[in-house]
């Protein structure tokens, strides 16, 4: 038997239906590749974003303790410098307080010596006006008597009745 050669078109051909199956189950499965692909990716992408946020944060946490650390430094090094100057401060109010007041101790005594020589100088000009009034005293009583013996010649001499006639 010798092949006989077939038309093309004669040959049992795979159905329509199968090949569109064919097709179609193809199509769906690199479908199906494609979506698992993209689903491992982003599973992928999704683990390393969670692995960059989690270094982040601790990076963030690390950092605010930190600066917890720093802000403790700083409130300690600010209540000693609060500290110290309100030593300094109390210190020196103290120490106007104790120059004012002997300040003032000097000034009272200053007052009180000034107060003491004042009454002295008063004493003193009183006694020399005692005296100046003593001695204006006596010179007006010996010039009021040289007045009296004055007036008692002119008298004599010109106004008494023996003296118009004689």
């Amino acid at each position: 038997m010798q092949p006989t050669s077939m038309p093309l078109s004669s040959v049992p051909a795979v159905p329509d239906q199968w090949a569109q199956f064919g097709i179609v189950g193809i199509v769906a499965f690199l479908f199906l590749v494609a979506v698992v692909y993209l689903f491992l990716r982003s599973d992928k992408r999704e683990a390393n974003h969670l692995v960059e946020r989690l270094k982040v944060e601790s990076a963030r946490s690390d950092q605010e303790e930190k600066f917890a650390v720093e802000r403790e430094g700083w409130k300690t090094e600010r209540a000693l410098i609060v500290a110290d100057f309100e030593r300094k401060l109390r210190e020196a109010v103290e120490k106007q307080s104790i120059d004012l007041r002997s300040e003032r101790e000097s000034h009272a005594q200053m007052l009180r010596t000034e107060r003491e020589a004042n009454r002295q100088h008063e004493d003193l000009v009183r006694k020399e006006f005692t005296e100046l009034m003593d001695r204006v005293s006596s010179q007006q009583s010996e010039s009021a008597d040289k007045l009296r013996d004055l007036l008692s010649r002119f008298y004599d001499r010109f106004i008494s009745p023996g003296s118009r006639g004689g």
